[in-house]
């Protein structure tokens, strides 16, 4: 039985782990040099909305109904915003404020990993060299050595997300959501499996 397939309470917390506290510093921004970066994520909003969204067109496999449900996945956020930000001429870079990554025990006796990071962004117009800082929070579980990019697309994933306010359809859509850069997904869900490490920066 694979992660997705274990009931909740099947998963036991390590022993003796600290309450994980991620404060930061807010996030800057510079518009000395001008507005562009601004005018640019507006108008990549714009552009999203007009096509209508991102959907959710993955679905997750499991046994246990709790885990049952449709999503939108980090490579659908690609598809759409990498063409966008190349388009408007926007750089998005990443850096890792905080990270943890705790094992825990099943009780079959498996062990699994759980990733939290935190990833400041700072993305740029490359019209004028105005910037602004967004601050993600991302988390995940998985039990081979893939949790920490769990995390990390997750972080990244609700940037986007968050930044551009992006729905999963809208009323004036022009095309159907996902069908307007492609093909509909049919991927299988990515399992909640895990990785381990523990760093700082």
């Amino acid at each position: 039985m694979n992660q997705l397939n274990k009931p909740p309470q099947e998963i036991q917390e390590a022993e003796n782990i600290e309450a994980i506290s991620f404060t930061t510093k807010p996030p800057v921004f510079n518009l000395d040099k001008g507005y562009e970066i601004l005018n640019a994520l507006n108008a990549i909003q714009a552009e999203i909305i007009s096509m209508g969204g991102i959907a959710k067109d993955r679905q997750t496999e499991s046994n246990v109904a709790a885990f049952k449900f449709s999503f939108r996945g980090i490579d659908d956020m690609y598809n759409v915003i990498s063409a966008l930000l190349v388009k408007h001429k926007v750089v998005v870079t990443p850096h890792l404020e905080r990270g943890q990554c705790t094992k825990h025990t099943t009780k079959k006796g498996d062990i699994t990993f759980k990733t939290h990071v935190v990833v400041r962004y700072t993305l740029f117009s490359c019209v004028d060299g105005s910037y602004l800082e967004a601050c993600m929070f991302g988390e995940s579980n998985d039990a081979t050595d893939k949790s920490s990019s769990k995390a990390l697309s997750a972080a990244q994933k609700y940037l986007y997300i968050q930044t551009f306010s992006i729905p999963t359809s809208t009323g004036n859509d022009q095309h159907e959501p996902t069908k307007a850069w492609g093909q509909k997904n049919n991927h299988k869900p990515q399992q909640t499996n895990a990785e381990s490490v523990q760093y700082a920066t």
